[in-house]
C-alpha cells in the first residue's frame, strides 16, 4: 500500500481510495469517471459516479452516490447545493465503495476496464472540486507501453515509423508484431485512418510466415463494409 498523495490526471489508476470535498451550484449533476478512457465515451467505459443536487427527491441511477445510469446507491440523501460536501470512493478489483460525509452510501460490484484515468464531467452546471488525494491499493495489472519500434517483428512488408509519439503504417501489406509474447491481456490504444484504409489489430501471433498470424480485429473505416471496424477475423 502506498502512501496518501496527490492526485495525478495524467496517469492511469487501478485500485485506490480517492478523497475529495465538492460543491455543486442549484441543479448541477456531474460525473466522476473512474478507469476512464482517454478517448472515445469515457462515460460508458469507465465507472461513473453520480454527484448531483438531488431535487427530485427519488431513489434512482441517476443520484448522488450512484453508478450513474447503471445502479441505485443504497440510500437517497437530503437535497444539497452551496455546501461542501467530503467524498471517498474506494475502488479496489470489481468493489466501488462510495461515502458521503462519512456514510456509506454505494457498496456493489462494477464492470470494465482494469485501470483508468480519473476525471470529472462536466454537464452545464457549475460545481467546484477541492482536496483532492488518492492513495493507491495493491494491484495486480502491470502495463508495457511501447514508444519504438525497435525490437519488433515485420511479417511481409509495407513501411512503418514512429512520427510524433504514433505509429504510422503505409505502403503495403504487413503486420508489425510486438517484441514481447503475451498470454493474457488488455490493449488500449487510438487509431486514426486515412483513405477507407483497411488494417487490423492482430492478436497471439508471429512474424514467422511458417505460423498462424493470428485473429485480427478489424479496422475498416467504410461504415457498411461487410467487416466494418470491430469485427474479428
Amino acid at each position: 500500500m502506498m502512501d496518501r498523495m496527490g492526485f495525478d490526471p495524467e496517469r492511469e489508476y487501478e485500485n485506490f481510495r480517492l478523497t475529495f470535498e465538492y460543491r455543486l451550484a442549484q441543479w448541477c449533476e456531474t460525473l466522476l469517471l473512474l478507469r476512464a478512457p482517454r478517448w472515445g465515451r469515457p462515460a460508458l467505459s469507465g465507472v461513473p459516479v453520480q454527484l448531483a443536487h438531488d431535487f427530485h427527491g427519488k431513489l434512482t441511477a441517476n443520484v448522488t452516490g450512484a453508478v450513474g445510469g447503471r445502479t441505485a446507491p443504497t440510500k437517497l440523501l437530503p437535497p444539497s447545493y452551496g455546501v461542501w460536501h467530503r467524498a471517498a470512493v474506494t475502488l479496489d478489483g470489481r468493489r466501488l465503495r462510495v461515502e458521503i460525509d462519512g456514510e456509506l452510501v454505494q457498496d456493489t460490484t462494477v464492470e470494465g476496464q482494469a485501470t483508468g484515468y480519473i476525471s470529472f464531467l462536466q454537464l452545464g452546471h457549475p460545481f467546484e472540486i477541492r482536496k483532492m488525494e488518492i492513495e493507491e491499493l495493491p494491484g495486480v495489472v502491470r502495463w508495457d507501453r511501447y514508444d519504438s519500434i525497435d525490437g519488433w517483428g515485420l511479417r511481409d512488408g509495407g513501411t512503418w515509423f514512429v512520427r510524433d509519439g504514433a505509429l504510422v503504417g503505409a505502403n503495403g501489406n504487413g503486420i508489425l508484431y510486438a517484441p514481447k509474447g503475451y498470454r493474457d491481456c488488455e490493449l488500449e490504444t487510438a487509431v486514426r485512418t486515412h483513405n477507407h484504409v483497411n488494417a487490423g489489430i492482430f492478436f497471439r501471433g508471429w512474424p514467422d510466415k511458417g505460423r498462424d498470424r493470428g485473429w485480427e480485429v478489424q479496422i475498416f473505416s467504410p461504415p457498411d463494409a461487410v467487416y466494418p471496424t470491430g469485427s474479428v477475423n
